[in-house]
């Protein structure tokens, strides 16, 4: 049997679904700059989790409360859908301005001074 194999259990799935689905097409409202979810979307995960009924989504679905990323938001709506999430993603940033969603490595954009970033300033130690 494969997901949703009750019918109620398959009604509160796309609940589940859209819910994951308005948090990644309002990505700029649900994540910050860093591609951290913050409180807002952390209230519609903890919605999603509320209405799930199978273990292993409902599962997925806590570990994003934790400091999720963008990048996890989407495996999990991938995970559920098999659809492209990170296009309803680059649809929702070209709608709001944003012209960056790194697609090549799965990584959202990271703001200048953080560790890893190529475009981190180079400080000499005082001393």
């Amino acid at each position: 049997m494969g997901r949703g194999a009750s019918p109620d259990g398959c009604q509160r799935l796309d609940e589940v679904v859209s819910l994951l689905r308005k948090l990644l097409e309002s990505a700029p409202l649900y994540f910050d700059r860093r591609g951290v979810l913050n409180s807002d979307g952390r209230r519609l995960v903890a919605r999603a989790a509320r209405a799930c009924d199978e273990a292993p989504v409902k599962s997925r679905l806590l570990g994003l409360l934790k400091g999720a990323t963008l990048e996890e938001a989407v495996g999990v709506y991938e995970h559920l859908t098999l659809d492209d999430g990170w296009s309803l993603v680059r649809g929702a940033l070209e709608a709001w301005g944003a012209a960056r969603v790194v697609r090549d490595n799965h990584t959202a954009p990271r703001p200048r001074g953080v560790s890893g970033n190529p475009a981190t300033p180079h400080r000499r130690a005082r001393g």
